[in-house]
Formats: structure tokens, C-alpha cells, sequence
């Protein structure tokens, strides 16, 4: 089974500074653990990336994109309304 996830769930899951260490970051961790003991898949969205490039601290988004390439892309995404975003 594949899980998809977005930003909310991949910056608790990886913090980049020990301020990153927030209270969600338990429940993403745990995500996480869940998905790969019972040998699932995490996917992100490909708009994730863009997402991470809009963050002004570069080296934050410099790490950030680093990290990001561990996670396997949703192959084909259904196209988003242009107001959604």
C-alpha cells in the first residue's frame, strides 16, 4: 500500500534544527515507523518540491530539498486547480 504525504507531514518528520522537533513530529515519526514495519510505501506529492522552494532560508531549503530526494514521488498526479493551490 502506498501513503501519500505532503509538507504537514514531511517537515515533522524531518527537522532540519532542534526547533524542528514540534509536537507533530511524534505523530509523523510513528507514521512513518507504522507504514515501514508493515513494508508500505511513503510517496509525496511532486509539488512538495515546489513547495520547499518557496522557504526564504536557504540553507534550511537547501537541506530540505537534499531530504526530499529519499522520497519516492506519486507517479502521475491528478492535476490541481490553479485556486487550490
Amino acid at each position: 500500500m502506498k501513503f501519500l504525504i505532503d509538507t504537514n507531514i514531511l517537515l515533522p518528520l524531518e527537522p532540519v534544527v532542534p526547533q524542528g522537533i514540534t509536537p507533530d513530529a511524534s505523530a509523523a515519526m510513528e507514521l512513518a515507523r507504522l507504514v515501514s514495519e508493515s513494508r508500505n510505501q511513503l510517496l509525496v506529492h511532486p509539488l512538495v518540491s515546489a513547495d520547499i522552494a518557496n522557504d526564504d532560508e536557504e540553507d534550511r531549503r537547501r537541506i530540505r530539498e537534499h531530504i526530499l530526494a529519499k522520497y519516492a514521488k506519486l507517479p502521475d498526479p491528478p492535476a490541481i486547480a490553479p485556486h487550490s493551490i
